[in-house]
């Protein structure tokens, strides 16, 4: 027979499937904390680098006016910056990349001439949802002008 101090330490080491359930649980609840975080400091770095990618555009946009006398139509759009449009005077490339999309993969929306903005041209990201407006932060549309 076993001596009851000895019972007793037996019946103490371990966990109860109680307490390890417990610390499943608590451990999912961590994790799901942290990927939800992380994946809102991925969308805001796709954010802001829309805004950057916008501010080169309107950079490049104002080499192409100061060579060829005009923006781009809109039926030209962003790609004369990178591809000649056969314009006298057009010293481009005036952007380094072809790829001319937002970090979502859509097209930057471009106008010409300006439905809204007050430097002859519209020039759009529609931020993380594609959609014109947006009601959290990283959906609202990105708009040259007020960069």
């Amino acid at each position: 027979m076993i001596p009851s101090t000895q019972r007793r330490k037996r019946e103490e080491e371990g966990f109860s499937l109680i307490e390890l359930l417990v610390v499943v649980v608590i451990l999912g609840i961590l994790a799901s904390i942290g990927i939800s975080t992380f994946g809102d400091a991925a969308d805001k770095a796709k954010y802001n680098t829309a805004k950057t990618n916008m501010a080169t555009f309107k950079t490049c946009l104002e080499k192409f006016k100061l060579d060829v006398g005009r923006y781009p139509e809109t039926t030209e759009g962003l790609e004369s910056l990178v591809v000649d449009p056969g314009e006298p005077g057009w010293a481009g490339p005036y952007y380094s990349s072809t790829k001319m999309q937002d970090p979502w993969g859509r097209d930057f929306l471009y106008r010409y001439p300006a439905e809204e903005s007050p430097f002859g041209y519209d020039l759009l990201c529609l931020g993380r949802d594609g959609e014109e407006g947006g009601d959290d932060p990283l959906d609202a549309d990105i708009l040259s002008w007020e960069l």
